[in-house]
């Protein structure tokens, strides 16, 4: 998977700015990963992992990413000592982030393989 880490890092930059506006960081511990939308000629990049739930995750990316309410597209993250994880995801909400105009906020809901 080809990975941009430079644009990665960008992301990570814009997020930490975006919170160094509203105070401290959050008790909740961020993590990276990468989404490749399907039917997109885009390439995979690079989104921050939020908020952690059952059926889904809640991510912050970038605004030069088309995520809209219905695409569909593959979830990969850093498996803690298991290499990478990947998991069919569809885009179930998409807003702006309200701590920094460049980025938007999108949940993801898992899909079942299939």
């Amino acid at each position: 998977m080809p990975q941009d880490l430079d644009a990665l890092e960008r992301l990570w930059q814009r997020y930490r700015a975006a919170w160094a506006e509203i105070g401290p960081w959050s008790d909740a511990w961020p993590m990276d990963g990468w989404l490749q939308l399907a039917g997109e000629p885009a390439p995979i990049f690079p989104v921050i992992l939020t908020a952690f739930r059952c059926e889904g995750v809640e991510i912050v990316c970038g605004l030069e990413w088309p995520l809209c309410p219905g695409k569909q597209g593959d979830l990969s993250t850093h498996a803690h000592g298991a290499g990478c994880q990947h998991r069919p995801v569809r885009c179930s909400s998409m807003d702006g982030y309200l701590f920094g105009p460049s980025l938007q906020l999108a949940g993801l809901r898992f899909r079942r393989p299939g």
